[in-house]
């Protein structure tokens, strides 16, 4: 084959076939990536950020031994050097892959890793410290230090930054390395603390930014959980207030027809019809309250009680006006006249009742209280609802009277 032709593997050049595969991992990846979330994109960026920190140490540290071409001449000792390097490099990313701080899922912790790591670090710098110490050679041959630059920087960049008092440990590493080798990056107490405080500020920045937005992400779905609660239980207490207003005059409507039909009362079918309208309402009410599209205002819900108590015999009276309630108030006040209209007529025994409107409150008073007041958990949890807007139920009770006020600042 001459030197001119491209060699091929069945019909297909090998730059080609080479292109394509490349073309195909790249497509994995970027269909990977698109399944992660944008928090899973942030800590993977991070992560792999810091995994190519490393390589940059690696190349920088190592930069002088290749330039004098002592990397290369594979004698023991710089074989030596070169695999406790990549022990390192081993090591320090199963750290970065496994530290909590820079992933989104859970992972085994790292803390054996690091430890792993810290003591391979003063093995490196022991080591070194006897080589210098006892060999021949005068200073530390550039393959040394740049294995002991690299320990140093796995120190700062990984394992003190992942664990406590990572400043410390740090800056202990780095006079230990200064005082074991020599290196261009470290030859003075000024670029110590230079670059000390540039490769824990990275590390500490990232592991900062990873952890403030999984928390931002955390603090958001925990908000959209309490959402959907929150929601669960307006749509329950809603129910709850729209139908129990309708089944209290349905029950009421219902003892009426039957005693009317024991009598043979003719008045039977106007109440049956009443009944009929009243199942109708609450099946529409319902429906609105599923969709969400129900509307409730206090002008609507006093008619409703007006027509509610009215319709089992009792007197009604308003004293002022609708207007007179402020519109901040208005939903509360509207769900407080409807459970109190239904609590007079599931709980009392009542002739008249007095709906008093004013701008500072809404008090509705019966003339059928019982020795004991009940439970009512409607009234509870409309306390619930007043909070939101600063107002405050207070029930008064002496029979055969009983009032019950909603207060607003």
């Amino acid at each position: 084959m001459g030197c001119g032709e491209v060699h091929e593997v069945g019909n297909q050049p090998v730059a080609e076939l080479i292109k394509s595969s490349v073309m195909r991992f790249l497509d994995a990846v970027r269909s990977w990536l698109r399944t992660l979330s944008d928090v899973d994109k942030f800590v993977f960026y991070m992560r792999w950020s810091l995994h190519a920190g490393v390589l940059v140490l690696l190349f920088v540290s190592f930069q002088p031994a290749w330039e004098s071409r002592d990397l290369v001449t594979f004698d023991f000792h710089t074989v030596l050097w070169v695999v406790m390097t990549l022990t390192h490099f081993l090591v320090v990313t199963v750290v970065l892959e496994r530290v909590p701080e820079l992933n989104s899922k859970q992972r085994h912790h790292a803390d054996g890793w690091k430890n792993i790591g810290l003591s391979l670090f003063w093995i490196t710098v022991g080591a070194a410290m006897v080589v210098t110490t006892f060999s021949s050679m005068s200073g530390s041959s550039p393959v040394m230090a740049g294995a002991v630059v690299f320990a140093f920087g796995c120190v700062g960049l990984v394992y003190s930054t992942f664990s406590r008092y990572p400043w410390v440990k740090t800056i202990i590493a780095a006079i230990a390395t200064f005082i074991a080798v020599k290196h261009q990056i470290i030859n003075s107490p000024a670029m110590i603390v230079g670059f000390t405080v540039f490769v824990v500020g990275i590390s500490r920045v990232s592991m900062w930014s990873s952890k403030t937005v999984k928390e931002l992400d955390r603090a958001r779905n925990l908000e959209s959980q309490l959402q959907v609660s929150d929601q669960r239980l307006r749509f329950a207490q809603e129910l709850h207030d729209t139908l129990g207003q309708h089944l209290a005059a349905m029950s009421v409507k219902t003892e009426l027809a039957i005693a009317l039909d024991k009598k043979g009362d003719s008045r039977i079918t106007e109440e049956l019809l009443e009944l009929q309208k009243l199942i109708r309402l609450s099946r529409t009410d319902m429906g609105q309250v599923v969709e969400g599209y129900r509307g409730i205002d206090p002008k609507r819900e006093l008619d409703g009680a007006r027509a509610l108590l009215s319709s089992v015999g009792i007197a009604v009276t308003v004293i002022g006006e609708v207007s007179d309630i402020p519109t901040r108030c208005h939903d509360t006040a509207a769900w407080f006249i409807r459970e109190a209209a239904t609590n007079v007529v599931k709980h009392a025994d009542a002739t008249a009742v007095t709906f008093e409107l004013s701008p500072r409150s809404v008090t509705v008073t019966n003339d059928g209280a019982t020795a004991a007041i009940g439970q009512m958990g409607g009234l509870a949890a409309l306390r619930q609802r007043a909070a939101t807007i600063g107002a405050q139920i207070v029930i008064t009770g002496n029979p055969p009277e009983f009032s019950v006020e909603l207060k607003w600042g």
